[in-house]
């Protein structure tokens, strides 16, 4: 595959195993070789833009594949995002071409097409239960002259090699940040901001043509993509993935790593806290002479939850530390010298500034903005001027660094809620708060959470000031309302009814104050009032895994049930422990695999 100006290929081995489902690189190359037949008949040049929003592992990955070889820019797009979410990003990315599954293309509605001209959707094809044969890429049996995806490509014959090699600073990758606005943002990333990254990557994690990663992230998500395919064909390496995974299978996580003799095990922390929770089995599995470390990303990683890892599994974490705008830059392990507990480690390939709010750098021991610049550092967003080869990126996130080299994250200056390692902004939860009918006005916060990092918290005014607050009607109205538009991660887990947001003398809302009100709220005799959990936890399940609440029963499961994947399960036990003020053991959360069994489990916590 061709990246940052060399190819890179492997004589053995797999690019990906996706449990029973194998792709070879004889495969991976045939596929990638014919989807650049079709970019080339569609006229397509390197640095050219296509979408991607497909849930199937190996569907993705050949798409990842082509694109990288024919020089093409793509535009990861969560495939579980609303129709709103991926309208936004369609429209600020302006692909030329877009693949996009079936079902989810069908809910974008005709304004999709009207508002993208000049873009070509391929829908791609999902069997509802296809057997092992036709699972396999190139096995289902296309038809020619199809325009959907895989079949489009059996009338298009492999091209050996590209015709145009892309230029280094042609566009590889446009990845969705939070940034300040709701204004979806795509950061430009260029052929030589991808390859230096990658090789800072497989340095520094030790890959090598042995290396099995377990990836449990997202597939087209964040650290899921960078930390995934790219990363381990560079390496010569086999990425593993999970089909179908649950936060109720975690226990198979462990039993992959051991059939499959992973390597490295990558997750974020909430994971990490489920899997402590698995004890003498994950020790016993993880111990075994493949097993190198564990990779953790996409949001703080408390100090004490790396410890107790480190102690039970008898293996290191290795605590990355990066964002969209400029890399994964910073690395506490596997090195000693790096490694530091309850820290970001140091950081590599790039230059790294801590200011004051008047820009002087800060001594050791004193927090600062974090500002970068190097070769691995993308130049701005995509429609925009790029930065200035040698402008530092400020970026907004508040470090200081220890007498021993080690850096710590202690802050940001700006307003992002993470959330199991996914980016919130509060803005964009308050605009759709304020759109429904039964609020006059609101405002999103944060507050700690001892497996999530953080939740999102919503304060709203009613917008008729008769209504009583806090009913569970009108709570679950507006959050059916709010779901339509956010991902379910972005729900409030706790939705408080206001008469008022307090100001203070110039305007700003008094944070205080609202904490104060809501205990007030929450300790006043009756305020919770009778439950009915079966109804509450079916509306609940409703938002987090957008279903209408007439096909939800106590036997829904996940794995089983559109929607219910892995991250919309942490939201549905997040939503769970707000809603009932109940607190679930990761135990408890592993436990729910099915409707009926989340009832039961809250109504043990209640009693």
């Amino acid at each position: 595959m061709y990246v940052s100006g060399r190819f890179v290929s492997s004589p053995g081995g797999l690019p990906l195993v996706d449990g029973p489902r194998r792709l070879g690189f004889g495969e991976a190359a045939d596929r990638a070789a014919r989807l650049g037949t079709l970019f080339h008949s569609l006229g397509l040049v390197p640095g050219d833009r296509v979408a991607l929003a497909v849930r199937d592992d190996l569907d993705a990955a050949a798409l990842v594949l082509g694109c990288l070889r024919a020089g093409l820019a793509m535009l990861p797009i969560d495939p579980g995002g609303t129709p709103d979410e991926v309208r936004a990003l369609l429209g600020s990315g302006r692909p030329h071409v877009a693949f996009v599954d079936q079902d989810l293309l069908s809910t974008l509605g005709p304004e999709v097409f009207a508002g993208n001209p000049a873009c070509r959707f391929f829908p791609v094809v999902v069997l509802a239960k296809p057997r092992l044969i036709d699972r396999l890429l190139g096995g289902r049996r296309p038809v020619p002259g199809s325009t959907t995806y895989p079949a489009c490509l059996d009338d298009n014959a492999p091209i050996a090699t590209p015709a145009v090699l892309p230029a280094p600073d042609a566009a590889a990758l446009l990845l969705p940040t939070s940034g300040t606005t709701a204004t979806p943002r795509l950061v430009c990333w260029s052929r030589d901001n991808l390859g230096s990254q990658l090789r800072l990557l497989i340095e520094q994690l030790r890959l090598d043509a042995s290396a099995r990663v377990l990836n449990l992230l997202p597939f087209l998500y964040g650290d899921g993509l960078m930390m995934g395919l790219p990363m381990t064909l560079c390496a010569g390496a086999t990425l593993v993935r999970l089909p179908e995974f649950t936060i109720a299978r975690t226990q198979e996580v462990i039993d992959a790593v051991y059939r499959y003799r992973a390597t490295h095990l990558v997750l974020v922390p909430s994971l990490l806290q489920l899997l402590l929770q698995l004890g003498g089995d994950l020790r016993e599995v993880l111990e075994q002479e493949d097993f190198r470390f564990v990779v953790s990303t996409g949001a703080p990683l408390p100090a004490d939850l790396w410890a107790r890892f480190e102690e039970i599994s008898g293996r290191r974490v290795v605590n990355v530390y990066g964002l969209t705008e400029g890399g994964n830059l910073f690395f506490a392990g596997p090195d000693d010298e790096s490694h530091g507990i309850g820290t970001v480690g140091r950081p590599l390939r790039c230059e790294v500034r801590l200011v004051d709010e008047t820009g002087a750098d800060v001594p050791d021991e004193k927090p600062g903005e974090l500002l970068l610049r190097g070769p691995i550092v993308p130049a701005g967003y995509f429609g925009a001027p790029p930065r200035p080869r040698k402008a530092w990126l400020a970026t907004g996130d508040l470090l200081q660094r220890g007498t021993a080299g080690h850096y710590q994250v202690v802050g940001r200056k700006k307003s992002v809620i993470i959330v199991g390692g996914r980016n919130v902004l509060p803005d964009e939860v308050d605009q759709a708060l304020r759109s429904c009918p039964l609020v006059a006005d609101s405002i999103t916060v944060s507050e700690p959470d001892e497996v999530w990092g953080e939740r999102v918290v919503s304060y709203a005014v009613p917008r008729n000031p008769g209504a009583p607050q806090d009913a569970p009607e009108q709570v679950r109205a507006v959050l059916a309302h709010v779901g339509a538009l956010l991902s379910p991660y972005k729900l409030p887990r706790r939705l408080i009814f206001v008469a008022e947001l307090p100001r203070g003398p110039a305007g700003k809302v008094r944070l205080d104050e609202l904490a104060r009100i809501a205990r007030a709220k929450a300790s006043a005799p009756g305020a919770a009032g009778p439950v009915d959990v079966a109804a509450e936890v079916q509306a609940l399940a409703a938002a987090c895994f957008r279903l209408p609440e007439n096909e939800l029963n106590d036997a829904v499961a996940p794995g089983r049930t559109r929607g219910w994947d892995s991250l919309a399960h942490l939201d549905f036990a997040s939503g769970l422990e707000h809603r009932f003020g109940i607190q679930l053991s990761p135990k408890d959360i592993m436990a729910i695999d099915s409707l009926g069994a989340a009832v039961r489990i809250v109504r043990q916590r209640l009693s």
